[in-house]
């Protein structure tokens, strides 16, 4: 896989990596749940 990086949703972090080939992000399950609900 590609570059990884940190994207933030209302200060939250997300941890994310792209994919050259494919041209795709990915994100971290567990950091977007934790962004959408709140938690930690």
């Amino acid at each position: 896989m590609g570059d990884k990086n940190v994207k933030f949703f209302e200060n939250r972090r997300i941890s994310t990596v792209w994919d050259e080939k494919k041209e795709e992000w990915y994100f971290l399950v567990v950091d977007v749940v934790e962004g959408i609900f709140g938690l930690r």
